[in-house]
């Protein structure tokens, strides 16, 4: 039986958890504009970014050229989001596409030019993301 004082500390442990959250939103907003700030002039966006980053990072883990729908999961964005930054990534020359061998799928692999530009990135963002929030 729960009694009035858990019931009063159940509601408490809910605020401090509901406060926690706005809080963590509110850092990673702050940080998301940072690291819009730092891609000024690289003629890429936060969304393209994160997407060339991932499939970068995947292409370093496995060796090979990885799907747009296992990016997508990865980065838990939706399916439009991902096929536009796609677009924008590929007539940048950041990427390139193919068909799967199974037709079913486009797979990707980052560009010469898009490890450069990763590369020519990282330091800014990196102090970016070790900045105060």
């Amino acid at each position: 039986m729960v009694n009035a004082v858990d019931t009063e500390m159940l509601r408490e442990l809910a605020e401090l958890q509901l406060e926690l959250k706005k809080r963590q939103l509110f850092s990673a907003l702050r940080w998301r504009q940072r690291v819009e700030t730092c891609l000024t002039g690289s003629g890429i966006g936060f969304d393209e970014w994160l997407l060339l980053d991932a499939i970068w990072s995947r292409l370093e883990r496995t060796g090979d050229a990885v799907s747009e729908v296992e990016v997508a999961r990865d980065l838990d964005l939706d399916a439009l989001t991902v096929w536009h930054s796609m677009a924008v990534l590929y007539h940048r020359g950041l990427v390139s596409r193919g068909c799967s061998m199974s037709g079913k799928a486009w797979r990707v692999f980052v560009t010469g030019k898009g490890a450069d530009l990763l590369r020519v990135l990282e330091p800014a963002l990196e102090r970016a993301s070790a900045a105060s929030p």
